[in-house]
């Protein structure tokens, strides 16, 4: 058995409210405590894995099981401690707030603290089976089991009652079962052939994030009032920076929620590959694969408390061409009592086909070496299980139209076309033999090298706002343009290590000084583009292409030194 204590505290780094400073648009400045601080996730784990073997002829048997047990403390105050925002320097130097947003326990109910416990059973049986001196056939199943818990406080709106959803439920899927085989083959009789190829079912947790968030944002556990400068009613109910609320505002709410899907099921992927290996010589071996994997019940966010788009027409500027593109009337639900109602689904889906060769020198002669080059695609309908705060980041990883989002197949995020890693390591060792002073400084260096070069990943070409008027300003793409349908710039990096041993105590203590560049050559790898193609005015319908577009507006590291000493003995 195995216990594990894990320990997250979250230290806020000031007393006063968060306050978010815009100049012509952009943010130009965050003050006080961030908007979740202070928080903390403590958890305890308890571990039991048991396996038994026999052999019998041919055959090899294997069964066991494990079991997991996670117990949850998440504190997560998002906005208790209030959140102003101002439209420009001079509204903070006035104290003239745009809005200002806080967060409060719901009555009788634990706030910001959710307990997003989890019990998961593991089983499996398993069968190597030597067919013959070059066949080898493994086979088996295993049966997985995840239970979640679920939240004690019912929402009783009639709308969620209306849509089948219950927040205080999370399903129990109880259909894990999932078969295995692999079969190796050798070729040859020296053994320098050999074919290797297999088929799994795997499932995967679901994050605790996901299914915790349906267990605070719930609209009763956490309560979350934003107020507005520009509506005559809340202007006068706003504190005075730095002040915050005491008390919940008398204001009526139609707050954002989160529940799960009652068809929710456990995420699996089935994966299928093919190997083939040759050793080429005593040293160097030759590997050509492929790994294809499937992604079924995939974790999603999408908001269902909308209505329907309708097909409107653009125009780009100086033209009377139509661009189409879909929008709805602004500002209203299909259930009023709520904003966003943030469905937990699990209807995302993959595809993953990759195909590889391998090169390998393995360490002789004081010298080794590895290089990888991958071709892939993956194509996906927008999977993502970390979704779960509105209004920020967490917006752009959902689907453009929440109630169709399988039309945002495409390219998946995370594709990337082609992909070559190196790496090498030389010992320096033609001095080592040396006595004295020679020794010390001619022996004992060594020089390493890995060099990482990859295709751009996809980018969407964005809409400069909310266009489809869904109250999410960052998951629109410009009109007529596809997800992920920008290429970016590729990535190339090459990282230089030397280093030196020096003996300080015969061969048992050696002191080892080591210099390391990382992006060695300081080649600009640009990691962000500028990528909404148009302006657009909402009034006239009007598309005015943007000059910057698909600028480099951010890059990763550029070169890096940095210099080391580590005794050994």
């Amino acid at each position: 058995m195995i216990y594990l204590r894990d320990d997250q505290p979250g230290i806020a780094n000031s007393d006063r409210p968060e306050a978010i400073i815009r100049q012509t648009g952009a943010q130009m400045l965050a003050i006080g405590r961030n908007s979740f601080s202070p928080r903390f996730t403590n958890s305890d784990k308890f571990n039991i894995i048991n396996s038994l073997s026999a052999i019998r002829g041919r055959h090899t048997f294997k069964i066991g099981g494990d079991v997991n047990l996670e117990r949850v403390s998440n504190f997560f105050p998002g906005n208790f401690s209030g959140s102003y925002t101002f439209d420009s320097l001079a509204d903070f130097t006035n104290r003239r707030p745009s809005s200002f947003t806080q967060g409060f326990a719901g009555p009788n109910t634990n706030g910001p603290l959710t307990k997003p416990n989890a019990s998961e059973l593991g089983l499996f049986a398993q069968d190597t089976w030597r067919v013959s001196d070059p066949l080898t056939v493994t086979y088996g199943v295993r049966y997985d089991l995840y239970k979640l818990a679920a939240n004690n406080f019912v929402n009783p709106s009639q709308s969620l009652a209306n849509l089948g959803l219950r927040t205080d439920r999370v399903p129990f899927d109880k259909g894990n079962i999932l078969g295995r085989l692999g079969i190796a083959y050798r070729l040859d009789k020296e053994g320098k052939s050999l074919i290797r190829t297999g088929f799994g079912m795997f499932s995967s947790r679901t994050p605790a994030i996901l299914y915790g968030t349906g267990h605070s944002q719930n609209g009763i556990q956490v309560q979350t009032y934003t107020l507005r400068a520009n509506v005559a009613s809340q202007l006068p109910l706003i504190p005075v920076f730095p002040a915050v609320l005491s008390a919940p505002p008398a204001l009526a709410r139609t707050p954002d929620i989160y529940v799960m899907d009652p068809n929710f099921k456990t995420a699996q992927t089935y994966q299928w590959n093919f190997n083939y290996e040759r050793q080429l010589s005593r040293d160097f071996a030759l590997t050509l694969g492929y790994l294809g994997v499937r992604g079924l019940n995939l974790a999603r966010t999408r908001d269902i408390n909308l209505f329907p788009t309708q097909t409107f027409n653009a125009t780009l500027a100086g033209t009377v061409i139509p661009i189409p593109y879909q929008s709805r009337p602004a500002g209203t639900r299909p259930f009023t009592d709520f904003g966003r109602i943030s469905l937990f689904e699990s209807g995302a889906d993959s595809f993953y086909h990759g195909g590889f060769l391998q090169f390998t020198k393995r360490y002789s002669k004081n010298f080794q070496l590895l290089a990888s080059y991958t071709w892939s695609k993956v194509i996906d309908t927008r999977p993502d299980a970390t979704s779960v705060v509105p209004g920020g980041g967490d917006d752009a990883k959902v689907a453009q139209d929440t109630l169709n989002p399988n039309a945002d197949r495409a390219i998946g995020d995370t594709n990337i076309g082609h992909r070559l890693v190196t790496s090498a390591v030389w010992d320096i060792a033609y001095f080592n033999n040396l006595a004295g002073v020679g020794k010390y400084i001619l022996g004992g260096w060594q020089v390493s090298a890995i060099f990482q070069g990859q295709s751009g990943r996809p980018f969407n070409a964005t809409a400069p706002s909310d266009l489809n008027l869904d109250g999410n300003s960052r998951n629109d793409r410009a009109p007529g343009f596809g997800r992920n349908t920008i290429t970016g710039p590729g990535f190339a990096s090459l990282d230089l290590r030397v280093s030196k041993d020096i003996p300080l105590y015969g061969e048992r203590v050696k002191l080892r000084l080591m210099g390391e560049a990382f992006n060695s050559l300081n080649r600009a790898n640009y990691s962000g583009l500028q990528t909404s193609p148009f302006a657009f005015n909402a009034a006239t319908r009007v598309l005015t292409p943007q000059a910057n577009y698909l600028t480099k507006t951010a890059a990763f590291d550029p070169r890096i030194l940095q210099i080391a000493a580590r005794i050994t003995f």
